[in-house]
């Protein structure tokens, strides 16, 4: 028997109102910390609200976070505390294996990939032992290592990305502008965690000699743009994308402050809120809690990636 095409039409009707009575969604990985700073291990939905572009959204879930995290460590690998480094970040690794996956690119002068995206071990290890000082001066091209993390993730369709920078307080060589590093770390949904060993007081960068007082003073400006850039991905960044910025005074300290990155990472909740943004969108959120004496680290924009029709 041929249906008709009333019962044809009512079929395709229902159909489509069962599809959208199905919310889009959206996933967010935050941390929840509380006045100490350890990580709060029993938040719910009902301790949580967000807001999407101003607007009130429903949570539909928070939870653990499964899923496997990518991590890029930038490293600075111009000499200065690179046994410490070696050490905080083996012992970093450790943490969160089997959990994640790393890839170890040194950003001393010319950045260098020493292992690309792996779990095993005897790869990470040998990785770690190939840093060695390269530039005892510091400096090197950041905000290039940042870009070509976030491509190397997109590449992969990585889906909980993380940049960790451990490096000295110096120049940044190359010449990007941070607001297309600053974009596309919000449009892929990487959060960045920045360890930054501060110069001992009264030291300051020095610029090269042999100019002329116009041409020295032109370097000096481009110098200065530079090293804005690179300050606004340490400080910006973090904030903007639900990492954490770490100011050490000494090398001695990035063990410690790379295990509690660890657990703050090994702790991350997902969220799952209903959206109505469009899939590539990055709309800006706000999530709070009612939860005392509990912080949140939330990026201030949901990735474009995380939309789903």
């Amino acid at each position: 028997m041929i249906p008709s095409i009333f019962a044809v039409a009512m079929t395709v009707a229902t159909f489509l109102a069962a599809q959208s009575a199905t919310p889009r969604t959206r996933s967010v990985y935050l941390s929840a910390l509380d006045s100490k700073g350890a990580p709060v291990k029993d938040l719910t939905a009902a301790d949580l609200s967000i807001k999407e572009d101003g607007k009130t959204r429903t949570v539909l879930s928070v939870g653990p976070a499964a899923t496997k995290m990518a991590i890029t460590m930038l490293v600075d690998d111009g000499g200065v505390g690179l046994n410490d480094i070696r050490t905080g970040i083996a012992a970093f690794m450790n943490r969160l294996l089997p959990g994640a996956e790393f890839s170890v690119v040194g950003i001393s002068e010319q950045n260098r990939t020493f292992v690309e995206f792996t779990n095993e071990g005897n790869r990470l290890a040998a990785a770690i032992q190939q840093l060695r000082a390269r530039n005892v001066n510091g400096g090197g091209h950041l905000l290039e290592a940042v870009l070509d993390a976030i491509k190397v993730s997109e590449k992969k369709e990585v889906v909980r990305p993380i940049v960790v920078v451990v490096t000295n307080q110096a120049r940044e060589y190359g010449e990007a502008n941070p607001d297309p590093v600053m974009q596309a770390l919000a449009r892929s949904g990487t959060a960045i965690y920045a360890l930054e060993v501060l110069r001992p007081s009264g030291s300051s960068r020095t610029s090269a000699g042999g100019f002329d007082a116009l041409a020295q003073g032109a370097h000096d400006n481009e110098a200065a743009d530079a090293d804005r850039a690179r300050a606004k991905i340490l400080g910006d960044g973090p904030r903007e994308t639900g990492g954490r910025r770490d100011e050490l005074l000494n090398t001695a300290d990035v063990p410690a402050t790379l295990n509690a990155i660890a657990e703050d990472l090994a702790n991350q909740y997902v969220l799952v809120y209903a959206t109505e943004a469009a899939t590539d969108a990055s709309p800006k959120i706000a999530v709070g809690t009612t939860r005392k004496n509990v912080k949140l680290r939330v990026p201030a924009r949901a990735a474009s990636r995380g939309g789903r029709e």
